[in-house]
Order: structure tokens, then sequence, then C-alpha cells
């Protein structure tokens, strides 16, 4: 199974596995194949922190997500993850470690950890303290100020996952934790990364293409590369009810491969692009009991749920994917 998916991405021009992918079935490939397949890892830091806290004190369980970067355990917690890929350092096609996926930097949040009932909570006192050292209150705070307190969050995260994932595995790219929504809009956020990860992995949806105001605008706020981790769009024709998921609707599974090479096109104009995944390899199984709410009845693979290739789709992403690095510099994007 792993060897015929292999070469039916390469056949299509794809060149990595994405997030979520059976790294252990890929590394059995690699290891007996004269052509290895790149893949990542993800590791799922503070969300399965968070998870874990939560379940050990229901108290916490509406607490946001991003309130538990502040926690004594947290540190140790994910020394203890990333001891786990140790065994991976000496891979030579693992591409790099994301920590995490969407978790919410968002200026919402802010509320969110103001309304903690726990008013010994560490973020809920650090959010206060925030207001009150520039004379501020939950009325009167903008949403600039809140995206700045939430980035000082993301500074600690980003330096604890950074340290626990360089510990266990110094060889690899920190490929962050996969920006969504407003998060990647954030000038604060991208400062606080900056320091810490390889690259800045963001989750683009919401536009028909990438703007290339948001280009020069990451490349402002970091000079780190920058990798288009989600997209897709679904098709009408898919027989699928299509009403779960971020990506755009369209009409055919040509349709998909034509808004692939648009939205490619543009990224190939960036320089401090280096690359994108396809969200996902399968559509989505409705009949799936154990699908996650954002993934359960969506046309979003390149096969559907029985591993058949929506090919009319194929067919156009293949000739774009084989010709990308020669585009690229003709598009002034760089090599």
């Amino acid at each position: 199974w792993a060897g015929a998916s292999v070469r039916a991405f390469r056949a299509d021009g794809f060149n990595m596995l994405g997030s979520w992918g059976d790294t252990a079935a890929i590394r059995v490939w690699n290891r007996s194949s004269p052509q290895p397949f790149p893949y990542c890892t993800q590791l799922n830091l503070l969300s399965g922190y968070a998870s874990e806290a939560k379940r050990k004190d229901p108290a916490r369980r509406d607490n946001p997500v991003v309130s538990f970067i502040l926690d004594a355990d947290f540190v140790s917690y994910c020394d203890r993850q990333a001891a786990r890929i140790g065994y991976l350092k000496e891979d030579p096609n693992l591409f790099g470690h994301f920590s995490d996926n969407e978790i919410a930097f968002l200026h919402t949040a802010f509320a969110e950890i103001l309304r903690i009932p726990d008013t010994a909570d560490a973020t809920r006192r650090a959010a206060f303290a925030w207001m009150r050292a520039s004379g501020e209150d939950a009325a009167s705070i903008t949403r600039d100020r809140k995206e700045a307190f939430i980035a000082t969050l993301a500074e600690t995260y980003y330096r604890t996952v950074s340290q626990a994932i360089r510990r266990h595995d110094p060889n690899h790219l920190y490929l962050g934790s996969r920006l969504h929504s407003s998060a990647k809009d954030n000038a604060h956020l991208f400062r606080a990364a900056h320091p810490f990860v390889d690259v800045i992995s963001i989750n683009y949806y919401g536009q028909w293409s990438p703007q290339p105001r948001q280009f020069s605008d990451w490349a402002d706020w970091s000079d780190r590369p920058f990798f288009i981790t989600e997209f897709y769009t679904k098709a009408e024709d898919s027989g699928l009810p299509n009403v779960t998921g971020a990506g755009w609707l369209v009409h055919t599974q040509r349709d998909r491969g034509i808004h692939y090479q648009n939205f490619c096109l543009s990224l190939l104009q960036s320089s401090h692009n280096i690359g994108w995944h396809w969200f996902r390899y399968q559509d989505n199984d409705p009949a799936d009991p154990e699908a996650d709410p954002s993934n359960n009845d969506s046309n979003k693979g390149l096969v559907d749920k029985y591993y058949r290739p929506h090919s009319a789709m194929t067919d156009v992403m293949r000739p774009f994917n084989t010709r990308k690095y020669s585009l690229k510099k003709s598009l002034g994007g760089g090599q």
C-alpha cells in the first residue's frame, strides 16, 4: 500500500508527505526503496498537553488552549513527548516537525482568558497585569493590544517547544505550529515566532488565492520562509454533501485542479515561499464514526474513500507539479 501510494504521488508530481501521514509505514517503505520519500511529523505538543490537563482537572475544561502555555508542567510534558522523536534524528528522509496544528493564537482568545473563573490562573493573572501596566481595561483594550498579548504567550510557546524538539532532534527543521485564520495577519505573532522556528507554517483559507500583500507583510515581520500547509477545494460532482471544512466549493474535479494551479502560481511568485501541502490525501468518509466535525462529509482528497483517484483533478495538477521549479524561476520567485 505504501509503495503504491508513493508511486502515485510521484507520478502526479508530489514530493513529500504532509502532516498526519503514516510515518511508520513510510519509514518501512523508505528503508527498502531506492527512491525514499520525504515526510513530516505532527507532535501535538500543546493540544496534547491541554487535553491531558483538562482530563485531570475538569474545572479547566472550558479554558482556551493558549491558557495552558504558562503551566509549569508544560515544559516537562514537551520534553517527554519530544524524547519520542529522538530515534528520528538520523533519518535523512525526515523533512521536519510540526509542533501543533491551528493553536488559537487569535485576538478572540483574550476575552476567553479574562473569563477563566479561577482568579489564580497564571494566564488570567498575566492578562489583567498586562492591562493594568498600560492603564487599560477589558472595555478599552484594542484588537492590536490583544494580539500583542497573545503573542507574548506564543513567544513562550515557541521557546518551550523548539527547545524540546531541538534537544532530542537537532538535525531537522522545526516547521512551526500551522497558523490559521487571523493569526496569519498578526505581526506580533510572526515576530514572536521568528527566533525559534526554521519555517513559518500557514493553513490558508478564506481567499481564492494567496494575497501578494500578505507575502510582503510576512517578509517584513519575519525573514523566515513560509510554507502553506493546508488549502483545498471540494467539488459538487463528487456526490458528497460538502458541508464541513473550510475549503472553497467548485463545480467539478477539473475545477479543483484549475484552482490548484491558480493558487500555487501565486505562491511561486514569492521568494519567501518554500512549498505547499494539499489538504488532504483522501476524501472524508461520512460513515466514519470517529471523524472530527470538520472532516466528516467533504471531497478534499486526491482519492475518494475507496482510494480511487480523482483523475480529472490530478490530470491538471500533474503538469503544473512537474514544472514547478522552472515556473518559479521564470516567475521571479527565486530558485
